[in-house]
């Protein structure tokens, strides 16, 4: 009996530990996401975003090496529940540089566990042209249905994949939804513009002790966007990077 009960023991014991097992091994593999470089163009409101595996922690004491770079913290979200605990320090240039911005991860009783720094190239757009059937824009207006489109970057920066974006509007139950599709095209090749502008229409009704309540809301934009975004190798990082063109034409 005693043998049989010791038996029982130790499968009890095993199949608890195979079962919390996966837990534990996602809780192991939960580390801190922290850059060591960034690239901003002057001003990148997100420029460096982090990410703490403790959600008991937090950062503080932001710092830069240098007068002519200014950091701050622009976002937080903490999530005891979900495990979520992510932050953005946005920073801003005046002259270009290659600048260190340095942050403390401290615990709940605010006591520093770490330095971290990040190396921040604040330097212009690698973008050195963009044409539109062979012409240079004076403008962010768009006219016609579509242009072939030829980026060029500054010397030392290669082009991995260039994609042009829009609305897509799309109806649901109850409301009208918009929402940014993108498409892929070769450097030089066509690019269908937008024809949607932003919208979003909801309605909800209820009825109550024979009463029915309405709510409805709407929202739209006089623009229609086009994104050009390209995807290539930064000169400085040595990363792949990504920036984002806007161009319009007007709801008429």
């Amino acid at each position: 009996m005693k043998k049989m009960k010791k038996l029982c023991s130790i499968m009890l014991a095993l199949v608890l530990l195979v079962t919390c097992m996966p837990a534990m091994t996602k809780a192991a593999e939960k580390k801190d996401s922290i850059p060591t470089k960034a690239r901003i163009y002057y001003s990148d409101s997100r420029a460096i975003e982090i990410e703490l595996a403790d959600v008991t922690q937090s950062i503080s004491n932001i710092k830069t090496d240098n007068k002519n770079v200014f950091a701050m913290l622009t976002y937080a979200s903490t999530s005891t529940n979900s495990g979520k605990n992510e932050y953005a320090i946005g920073v801003r240039a005046s002259k270009n540089g290659t600048y260190t911005v340095s942050f403390d991860i401290v615990d709940a009783d605010s006591k520093k566990i770490a330095t971290k720094k990040v190396k921040v190239y604040a330097y212009g757009s690698p973008v050195k042209s963009i044409t539109f059937d062979g012409k240079k824009l004076t403008s962010s207006e768009l006219t016609g249905k579509s242009a072939n489109v030829k980026v060029a970057l500054e010397s030392g920066n290669t082009i991995k994949k260039l994609e042009y974006g829009y609305y897509k509007v799309t109806k649901k139950d109850n409301s009208t939804e918009s929402e940014i599709v993108y498409k892929t095209f070769k450097n030089g090749g066509k690019v269908t513009f937008g024809t949607k502008a932003y919208t979003y229409d909801y309605t909800y009704t209820s009825n109550y002790d024979d009463t029915i309540y309405s709510d409805h809301y709407f929202s739209t934009s006089m623009d229609i966007p086009t994104y050009i975004r390209i995807t290539y190798t930064d000169k400085y990082t040595k990363q792949t990077e990504t920036t984002e063109l806007y161009y319009h034409s007007y709801v008429k």
